[in-house]
């Protein structure tokens, strides 16, 4: 009886530490297929057949090898975009060094719901059409040689959101800065700011963004152009202090976009302008962010 009821614990003990074992491997095994992300702004698409996202490079996920390098992005709809239920899109892309002009690849798609959930995935290479030298020279700015093989797919769901900051009054509207959309690039010698602005406008405002509206048969979701925002996307370049106004979308008091415009080319900053008010919320979050890295 004795040996019977050693054979029973021990069988009991044997069995419990299987379960707990299986139950680790369960927990474990898809942390294989994901890893943490470091996700930074990389430029808006106002105009994709989803709707508008914003776009962000895992400067994690960089690797490069010879000429080679892969990285992950994600695209991310706005709440009032999302069409066939997509929510985000990861990339994984590959570029070679090489070629003149820098164009990549996209390796692997996998698309999001708005829950989370994978709804489908593309595997097959597709070649880009354009030339991708911002985005490639940025992701070498992030290249990691470490690594001797790419990494895997990070996670799709610690993007960060917009963060707008109020930076004050201007003219007609009210002034603010996303804060997670203000990046410095090159890395370690930036020569560029990317930044985004929101323009909140008074009653006096709308009335002259309305008449403006008004001569530039804006695409419209509102036929009324009912505006109560408008957001810019910018760049600066540091040392020539000149601003350029990439795309200008109009939204109404719903956040649904009613405009998609085209910006401005590259002008100098002077003093009392908008641009002069774009370089100053670009160097200021360069040097807290210069602050913040030092602290650390």
């Amino acid at each position: 009886m004795q040996d019977c009821g050693r054979q029973m614990f021990f069988g009991n003990i044997i069995s419990l530490v299987l379960k707990v074992a299986a139950i680790v491997v369960v927990i474990f095994i898809p942390m294989k297929d994901t890893s943490a992300a470091n996700w930074i702004y990389l430029q808006r698409h106002e105009g994709t057949m989803l709707g508008s996202c914003t776009e962000y490079m895992d400067a994690d996920s960089v690797v490069k090898a010879n000429k080679i390098i892969t990285y992950w992005n994600v695209w991310v709809f706005d709440e009032k975009q999302p069409r066939n239920k997509i929510k985000t899109i990861l990339f994984k892309k590959k570029a070679d060094m090489t070629e003149v002009p820098l164009k990549n690849t996209i390796l692997e798609q996998y698309f999001f719901d708005v829950n989370g959930n994978e709804v489908k995935h593309e595997l097959k290479p597709v070649v880009s059409g354009w030339k991708r030298t911002d985005e490639v020279t940025r992701a070498l700015g992030y290249a990691q040689n470490k690594y001797t093989s790419d990494k895997p797919r990070p996670n799709h769901m610690a993007i960060p959101k917009p963060q707008w900051h109020y930076y004050g009054v201007y003219c007609d509207s009210k002034i603010y800065g996303d804060e997670n959309a203000i990046v410095p690039w090159p890395k370690n010698k930036p020569t560029t700011i990317d930044v985004r602005i929101k323009q909140v406008w008074n009653a006096v405002g709308i009335e002259q963004r309305k008449t403006f509206l008004a001569t530039k048969n804006p695409y419209s979701y509102n036929d009324d152009n009912d505006v109560n925002y408008t957001v810019l996307s910018c760049q600066l370049l540091i040392a020539k202090s000149k601003v350029r106004i990439i795309e200008v979308t109009d939204y109404d008091r719903d956040d649904n976009r009613i405009t998609l415009l085209d910006g401005a080319d590259w002008q100098d900053v002077k003093k009392g302008t908008l641009e002069e008010v774009i370089q100053s919320i670009a160097l200021r979050n360069v040097k807290k962010t210069d602050k913040d890295d030092k602290n650390n």
